[in-house]
């Protein structure tokens, strides 16, 4: 009886720590989404990329909130990303308009 009730419990607990993950992944594409929308508005209102997230409205907190990043690279290329998991990141890049997943 002991052992079912620790493997139920043990089953909540990990269906539970998947859905959250899932949740949060999906919030930051969410996120990652809103931040490639303002920035590709600002650049058509003017005519460059913004420096920074704070340039578009963004917040920045701490080094993890929010938990989207934003680096300009050139004055025509940019990436947006946020952390999957240790070592993995989703990552935007703006020559290819695609979200593709890194290691």
């Amino acid at each position: 009886m002991k052992t079912r009730r620790l493997v139920v419990v043990a089953a909540v607990v990990l269906v539970g720590s998947i859905g959250y993950v899932w949740w949060m992944s999906q919030a930051n594409q969410r996120l990652g989404e809103q931040v490639v929308r303002k920035i590709e508005a600002f650049k058509t209102a003017k005519g460059r990329l913004p420096e920074d997230l704070p340039e578009i409205g963004i917040t920045v907190q701490s080094l993890s909130e929010p938990p989207v990043y934003y680096r300009k690279d050139s004055p025509d290329h940019y990436i947006v990303w946020y952390g999957l998991s240790l070592g993995k990141s989703m990552t935007y890049d703006s020559v290819t308009k695609k979200w593709e997943e890194h290691n």
